[in-house]
């Protein structure tokens, strides 16, 4: 989040503290892997609120960063994170509407990311596409769908 935390800094050969950006991506990387329970069966990975609701942040600030590996890994783990959590992961998007664009995004890129899982998008959208505009709303449900 450009936030030059202490701990990923280092003092040089000429004594100046600088920014140590490969520690803090190392660190940041480390926060998803915390979250995304990538070690569990894609029908296992079941989230509490809170750890949703920071897994969905993580991909918000990796949309808006433009951070190439989380979304990279967002793009193959958050339909099966989803489909795990349907009900849960709707009820936070209702409640934090910011995040509807970026979990939409990365939901939709699971479909063809990679030249994977192409045929998955029409039976995807067939099983959510009334969910989802019913459970977001007409205004957050219809922004959601436009990025499939």
């Amino acid at each position: 989040m450009n936030i030059n935390n202490p701990e990923h800094s280092y003092v040089d050969e000429k004594g100046v503290s600088r920014h140590d950006s490969l520690e803090a991506y190392k660190a940041w990387e480390n926060v998803y892997l915390k979250y995304d329970q990538s070690n569990e069966p894609k029908d296992k990975k079941l989230f509490d609120r809170d750890s949703l609701k920071t897994l969905l942040l993580i991909g918000y600030i990796a949309k808006i960063k433009n951070d190439a590996a989380v979304s990279q890994a967002l793009a193959g783990d958050l339909v099966p994170i989803y489909n795990a959590n349907r009900e849960l992961s709707l009820e936070i998007l209702k409640e934090l509407p910011f995040l509807v664009p970026s979990t939409c995004y990365f939901l939709s890129r699971f479909f063809g990311w990679e030249g994977k899982n192409r045929e998955q998008k029409k039976p995807f959208l067939t099983a959510n596409r009334e969910l989802i505009a019913n459970r977001l709303g007409s205004d957050q449900g219809r922004q959601c769908l436009k990025f499939f």
